[in-house]
């Protein structure tokens, strides 16, 4: 799978930049430094496109707090 979109937003919604890796690069997994994060609770979203590029996944998300 390649990880084509990717986003975390606090509460507020306010969205914490966050450096993808090359879409050319395809992994099973993938791992993102983030940087250091306010008390909050915050909203994961990701979508992710199959290897041949004609299947796309639907954006999924997770809320996380800290």
């Amino acid at each position: 799978m390649r990880l084509i979109q990717l986003s975390l937003k606090d509460k507020a919604q306010n969205e914490t930049a966050l450096t993808l890796p090359s879409r050319r690069q395809s992994a099973t997994e993938f791992s993102i430094p983030l940087p250091e994060l306010a008390a909050s609770e915050y909203t994961v979203n990701w979508m992710v496109m199959g290897e041949d590029t004609t299947e796309t996944g639907v954006i999924l998300g997770a809320r996380v707090w800290f």
